[in-house]
């Protein structure tokens, strides 16, 4: 595809500053020979500031939403598979360990399939309160497990949920992301941001959960994991939102642009007035 048939606004999804109003049709439609000095005067528009983004609330706490989400969710795997092959004979722990590990990709296989379904039919807030909601339902399961019952098969049977969780979670979030930075050119970046904050909290999760294992047990470790993901899901239900917030650069053009609007339509009538 040759680089001159790319356009790159639409392509980042920026919005157009200079886009006609209604005064300009109106001024367009009574003047059509100074439709294209208007048109060259039109402001290209332009991304917004990078910080800009982080005065945008619904990005920031979607990022530590994010960091929160990992924190709680990833770090119960590599537990399980440890605690699982704690009690099985040592012939058949590393089967129980890849069990474990590969589980979970089949119901997201097919909750990332059944997402193409679910997101034009409910509302995006509902669905990302399915993957909020597994994190602490499958740690209190694992710990249950854990204190009253020592069967395998139980505890591999509780990474379904993270199955589920994945494959609601990682749909949603380019679809989150898009809805908050539409208009602003920095899906990309905000894109990046947030994946850099799952992954930190990916590894902070495996770190925190072993040592709590190492220190107080495997209950306390999914215990704390679970009221950490419950906390997560108590604060994107109540404080969280997708409407997309309005970029102050934003504000400022087009107010900008209204006021070169008005004085351009008054210089005008006041030079037709003249000229009658």
């Amino acid at each position: 595809i040759p680089e001159s048939a790319i356009d790159h606004d639409k392509a980042r999804q920026l919005d157009d500053s200079g886009s006609a109003t209604d005064t300009d049709e109106l001024d367009l439609e009574e003047s059509p020979e100074e439709a294209p000095e208007e048109a060259e005067g039109k402001t290209k528009a332009s991304p917004s500031r990078y910080r800009d983004l982080f005065k945008n609330r619904s990005i920031v706490l979607f990022a530590v939403l994010t960091f929160t989400y990992h924190l709680a969710n990833a770090g119960p795997a590599p537990l399980l598979a440890q605690y699982v092959a704690s009690i099985t004979p040592d012939d058949t722990s590393l089967t129980w360990t890849s069990a474990i590990m590969i589980l979970w990709f089949l119901p997201q296989a097919a909750t990332s399939f059944l997402m193409t379904y679910a997101i034009d039919r409910f509302d995006h807030k509902r669905i990302m309160t399915v993957a909020f909601v597994t994190v602490p339902v499958r740690c209190a399961a694992i710990a249950l497990l854990v204190e009253f019952s020592n069967s395998p098969w139980a505890l591999v049977s509780t990474q379904t949920l993270e199955g589920i969780g994945a494959g609601v979670y990682d749909v949603m979030i380019p679809i989150v992301v898009q809805k908050m930075t539409k208009g602003s050119g920095r899906f990309g970046f905000a894109f990046g941001f947030i994946v850099a904050m799952w992954r930190i909290g990916h590894g902070c999760s495996v770190l925190l959960g072993e040592s709590l294992a190492q220190s107080f047990g495997y209950v306390a470790s999914f215990t704390t994991l679970g009221v950490i993901g419950f906390l997560n899901l108590v604060v994107f239900v109540l404080f969280f939102n997708f409407d997309q917030e309005p970029s102050p650069v934003k504000e400022e053009k087009e107010i900008e642009d209204r006021r070169t609007l008005s004085v351009t339509s008054s210089s005008r009538d006041f030079g037709r007035t003249l000229s009658v």
